[in-house]
């Protein structure tokens, strides 16, 4: 194997020791004899990569297919006997499609390639195993590869199992038509390859077709970089350029270059090595070298390369150097090995250093690749033959022609030098900043993604007495930050909340601080807690900003002194940000001051918080939340140990409740800002005891907590508080053993069963590409979901998820149906067979259960397979699935069609339906397409029921308030469980809050013969810790029970089938003017038909005809009245002048309709006229 290139990375290491201080208590300090140069030069041993691991994926056009694998464990590793497994899965397998088992050896950071043996040249050529189809190099974006160790997984790229939509990820750093180059900071592989995969994490991504980085690989955990450490450019004799090994193993130096070889007039530069031309070196005093083949240079070793010949340097030092540039007398050669020409002619005799300005470049070169890896970059005097390679593209040796092009390196104008001119005799330049004073990580060409023209040489090299073949005698700088006693009145400690600051990261990150504070919080243990505690500023000594928290987190990392809450301590280390904490860390002093129990006043935190950022002014702080808490997501409770509370309720899926579009985005703020995560005060994952759900193993969600206290941290991009005392939960929303009782004569429920994969149905065939991975996780899940089953007692089932395998004996239909008749009774279940192999394209198909002694099916079922349930061009959505049942009682019909949408998280890009960033997330589109056919599917009764009745069932991926579930309402159908229980019903949580995915849907007809719906709680609101998954749940928390038997509750529908019937009533009133009623007064008549039935009452005539004595227009009308519904009509009318006195007027009103006719009157009286005669009386 010829890659050699590897990535070092320099840490600083400051060794100390544990001492006793006065009165006796601990102190963690520097020994007396420490000697600070080695502080602050001496570089802290690598801890390595894990092991092997992928660092390449090229997944290009046509067979460009390659896949590089890194070793940066410190050693080589030898493969064969070792059984080191590439695994490759196709098309969403679970059981790989091919294996190859590597052989040979890959020495400390080279690489191991395999390609395909169509790939292009240039992939080729960097090839140490090529392959004929079909092999593990043969893969597309949506396949899963994976690499073993004996069996263990010891990386990953995908997730096996899953054939996502074609891909894993997006953009460039996505697994289909990309390169991906594992990023420099990844120490191991992924070892999980069941769980959610998306290379952005890990990976690096470029555009198809990029084979620039094939054949090498760096990585900060692989170790450290080569250093030139010293340079004597005077006297001529005692010229020499020495180089140090900061690892903890030796490096190889086959394929390391020294030059000074750049002459930008000739445009001589040493990077031309890979052309062959205008390399330089060979004139004047000008060379370009290369190590002795085999040469190595041992761990923290210094070697020598004497630049005027050995007896020279011998003659100056009184010591053989380690290399000669060249040897003195061909003819009788001494024993120090030559340097090697880099290109022919390259050395002379004249070869040397300017004393006036000059670089020295170390650098590596494989023989092959385009461009070459710059380890170490020295230059004095000024910047004329300075190197900046930015921009410039070369064609190597390979038999690949495309051109590669160098990153950017820092311009000529603004790197800096060691020095102006030369050193004076007997001294020279030293390396004293084993760091590289830390040099820009560009990502450039240079070990460990730096830029090596980037160092500060003025600051990181020292002149002075020479020391060839040893550490440099630079001065000592002064002591840094001096430590000083508790509550020391001259060396003050730094307050807390000057290192926090006011934003999100800290003014003082990077400096050496001292702090003095109480312990808020201990988690000190390294192997079950978080390896450090919280300390907080006394109350007294906090400042009035409200901005700056008095807390931080003191990441001690076992260093040795054993505080307990309350303590006073004195602590002396680096500002630093973790994960976007601000701590302190590199823990170089500590000291208890006091242990007597001082307590800090926890601060008060009200949630809802006005934005969550406000948290960032507690960080590192001991807080309360006085008002109680609501469990509203627990699905990291098993791995992590953290389960997230909200205020007020739990948190609702803004488009479950609002519409989507500004106001959900609006509702989905104000949810983050009322939720707070608790944490269990450990880094570990997935603990052999979970927390917080003792004693009976159970927390759900809704369950609350009060007055939570605990110190407030920030880590993976959420504030938690990790609690300082006991948790305790009070069950709010108690487990109930079966569905609420639904009255009606029929029950129809719709359950997701989560991947219910049988194998070969006959005890074999596990891992599936879904579901259970063995037949004991199978059995597990068999009897949770059966257990369901059995207590729900529904007379018909659908199923969503369910295996796609068919109907005969050993599908996973009837294994189902067989597990249930099993306890039930032989025959009490059956399952709808359509008739077909298998229902729709995918993996997962819908299904639907019956008993067959209370319904019976009517016809063959039916299903879609238009438009976009297309399920060989479209096949976004999956088949639906109708059946007409008769209830056997009395006849009855209903049609029952089960659902399973496009999910939000599926990738619909190739049809354009993406996210619109308005709560509804992927293939909403699609999901309304699915919804509107679906519904103009039913009117056209495709099963020939001849019945007006439809329930539509089935996980429909949508909330309540989204686009499908409002085209289906608006089609006539009516949300059932909505209808029931509210708008706070409920089916599944994600990303911690609620809302509804699973779904009954009545059309108009059938509504009024519904007897009630509702969930059944039984998963949504448990930890998916007590699922059938073995993988990483304790044995002691499986139960064979219904509870966490998927992830999305069952909802149950209760029906009482009838033929409906309208039933009209009448009647009638009339409303006077005056009363009693005279000649000339306005009548007003009120009808009022009512329909108290449960059907429509179409074709209603109305006849109301005004009587003899009241004048106005007779009404004769005809209306449709719904069931519940009534119809008002109003007429009024004059009383005639003729009527007779003292007359009874009475008005007649009818209806007519084929389920039977009515009449209603209404009258008055009218007021007799009264003559009154008074004889006039004359007087005489």
């Amino acid at each position: 194997m010829r890659h050699t290139t590897t990535r070092f990375r320099l840490v600083l290491a400051l060794i100390l020791a544990l001492t006793i201080a006065s009165g006796g208590t601990a102190v963690l300090a520097a020994p007396e004899n420490f000697t600070q140069n080695l502080a602050v030069s001496a570089p802290a041993a690598p801890s390595f990569c894990s092991d092997l691991f992928f660092s390449e994926y090229i997944e290009g056009s046509s067979n460009n297919k390659a896949l590089e694998i890194y070793n940066g464990t410190g050693a080589a590793v030898a493969l064969d006997g070792m059984d080191y497994t590439v695994e490759y899965y196709n098309n969403g397998a679970s059981t790989p499609t091919n294996v190859y088992t590597l052989t040979g050896t890959i020495a400390f950071g080279d690489v191991l390639v395999l390609a395909a043996n169509q790939a292009v040249p240039e992939v080729l050529a960097q090839a140490d195993v090529a392959f004929a189809f079909p092999s593990v190099t043969h893969f597309n974006g949506d396949d899963a590869l994976v690499l073993k160790k004996a069996g263990t997984v010891i990386d990953s790229i995908g997730k096996v199992g899953e054939r996502p939509s074609g891909q894993w990820g997006s953009g460039d750093a996505s697994t289909q038509d990309n390169t991906i180059v594992r990023k420099l900071t990844v120490a191991g592989g992924d070892t999980n390859p069941s769980d959610a995969y998306d290379p952005a994490g890990e990976w690096n991504g470029f555009a198809q077709d990029t084979f620039t980085y094939l054949g090498s690989h760096t990585a900060e955990c692989a170790g450290l970089q080569l250093l030139i450490s010293e340079v004597v450019v005077t006297p001529t004799g005692g010229e020499f350029i020495e180089i140090y090994n900061p690892n903890t193993v030796s490096m190889d130096l086959s394929d390391v270059y020294l030059t000074d070889a750049t002459f930008a007039g000739s445009s001589t530069y040493y990077y031309n090595i890979v052309t062959g031309l205008n390399a330089g070196g060979g004139s004047f005093t000008d060379f370009n070298a290369r190590f002795p083949d085999g040469a190595s240079i041992p761990a923290g070793a210094f070697q020598t390369v004497a630049l005027a010949g050995s007896a020279a340097y011998s003659t100056t030092y009184g010591s053989l150097p380690t290399y000669e540039l060249y040897e003195e007398v061909a003819a009788s050669p001494d024993a120090v090995p030559d340097m090697r020409e880099a290109t022919p002619g390259s050395i002379n005799k004249q070869g040397g250093l300017t004393n006036s300005s000059e670089p020295a470049i170390l650098y590596r070169w494989d023989g092959l690749s385009d461009l070459v890896t710059d380890l170490d970059y020295v230059i004095w005097g000024n910047t004329t033959y300075a190197v900046d390679k930015t921009g410039v593209s070369m064609d190597g040796p390979d038999a690949y022609t495309a051109t590669t092009t160098y990153l950017a390196d820092t311009a000529i104008v603004s790197q800096t030098v060691v020095a102006t001119g030369a050193h004076a005799n007997g001294k020279s330049w030293q390396r004293k900043d084993m760091s590289e004073g830390a040099e820009i990580k560009s990502g450039g060409n240079g070990a460990a993604g730096h830029n090596e023209t980037s160092e500060d040489l003025n600051n990181t090299f020292c002149e002075n007495t020479v020391t060839p073949g040893a550490a440099d005698n630079c001065p000592l700088p002064p002591l840094p930050n001096p430590f000083g006693v508790c509550a020391d009145p001259t060396i003050v400690a730094t307050r807390v909340n000057a290192a926090q600051g006011t934003g999100a990261d800290s003014p003082l990150a990077n400096t050496i601080v001292v702090l003095e504070g109480v312990v808020v919080g201990d988690f000190q243990s390294t192997t079950t807690e978080l390896s450090g505690y919280f300390l907080q500023e006394e109350d007294a000594q906090a400042d009035a900003n409200p901005a700056t928290s008095e807390g931080i987190f003191v990441y001690d990392n076992n260093f040795g002194v054993n505080v307990a809450v309350g303590d006073v301590v004195r602590v002396q280390g680096t500002v630093s940000e973790y994960s976007g904490q601000t701590q302190l860390s590199t823990i170089i002093t500590a000291t208890i001051c006091s242990s007597t129990g001082i307590t800090v006043t926890p601060a008060v935190i009200d949630l809802p918080v006005t934005a969550v950022t406000d948290l960032e002014a507690f960080e590192g702080m001991l807080i309360t939340v006085p008002e109680t808490l609501y469990v509203t997501e627990l699905y990291t409770l098993g791995r992590y140990g953290e389960v997230w509370t909200s205020a007020n309720a739990r948190v609702m899926q803004p488009t479950q409740v609002i519409t989507p579009g500004q106001p959900a985005l609006d509702m989905q703020a104000a949810n983050a800002n009322a939720r707070l995560l608790i944490d269990d005060g450990s880094s570990l994952s997935n603990p052999a005891t979970v927390p917080f759900i003792a004693p009976d193993n159970i927390v759900r969600g809704g369950d609350t907590v009060t007055g939570l206290t605990g110190a407030l941290g920030y880590g993976f991009n959420f504030y938690r508080v990790q609690p300082t005392g006991p948790i305790t939960f009070t069950e709010a929303n108690p487990r109930t053993a079966a569905p609420d009782v639904i009255s009606g004569s029929l029950k129809v429920a719709a359950f997701n069963v989560l991947n219910y994969f049988n194998g070969d149905g006959q005890g074999g065939g596990f891992p599936t590409s879904r579901g259970a991975n063995s037949a004991v996780e199978f059995d597990r899940q068999r009897t949770k979901i059966i257990t369901a089953m059995l207590s729900i007692d529904a007379d018909i089932l659908g199923l969503m998820e369910i295996e796609n395998d068919g109907y005969d004996p050993f599908s996973a239909i009837a294994d189902l149906v067989g597990g249930l008749n099993a306890i039930a009774g032989t025959g009490v279940y059956t399952y709808v067979n359509p008739g077909t192999p298998v229902w729709g394209s995918d993996e997962i198909a819908v299904a639907m259960i019956y008993k067959p002694a209370r319904v019976t099916p009517i016809g063959a079922s039916a299903g879609i397979t238009t438009g976009i349930f297309d399920q060989v061009t479209v096949s976004l959505n999956r088949q639906p699935l109708a059946q007409t049942f008769a209830q056997n009682s009395n006849g009855e019909r209903v049609t029952v069609v089960v659902n399973h949408f496009k999910s939000k998280g599926s990738d619909c890009s190739a049809v354009g339906d993406l996210d619109q960033s308005d709560g509804q997330g992927n293939c909403n589109v699609t999901r309304t397409s699915a919804a509107n056919e679906l519904a103009a599917w039913l009117a056209m009764d495709p099963t020939g029921s001849g019945d007006p009745d439809f329930l539509v069932i089935g996980d429909l991926n949508s909330y309540a308030k989204e686009d499908p579930i409002m085209a289906l309402q608006s089609a006539g159908y009516t949300d059932l469980a909505r209808h029931f229980g509210g708008d706070s019903v409920y089916s599944y949580v994600f990303d911690g809050q609620w809302g509804t995915l699973d779904y009954s849907l009545a059309n108009a007809t059938l509504t009024s013969q519904v007897t009630g719906a509702t969930v059944w709680h039984i998963n949504a609101d448990e930890g998916i810790f007590l699922d059938y998954n073995q993988e990483f749940n304790p044995a002691y928390v499986y139960s064979p029970d219904a509870y966490r038997s998927s992830d999305h509750d069952p909802v149950v529908v209760g029906l009482t089938l009838h033929t409906p019937k309208s039933v009209l009533g009448i009647s009638k009133s009339v409303a006077l003017t005056n009363n009693p009623v005279k000649p000339g007064d306005a009548i007003t008549y009120t009808l009022v038909i009512s329909n108290s039935g449960d059907a429509v009452a179409t074709d209603v005539r109305i006849t109301d005809t005004l009587p003899v004595g009241v004048i106005g227009n007779n009404v004769g009308v005809t209306q449709t009245i719904a069931a519940g519904e009534s119809y008002t009509l109003t007429i009024t009318g004059t009383v005639a002048q003729d009527v007779t006195a003292s007359s009874t007027i009475t008005n007649h009103a009818y209806y007519s309709h084929t389920s039977g006719n009515g009449e209603a009157s209404a009258g008055f009286v009218i007021r007799p006229l009264y003559s009154i005669y008074l004889p006039m009386v004359f007087k005489p």
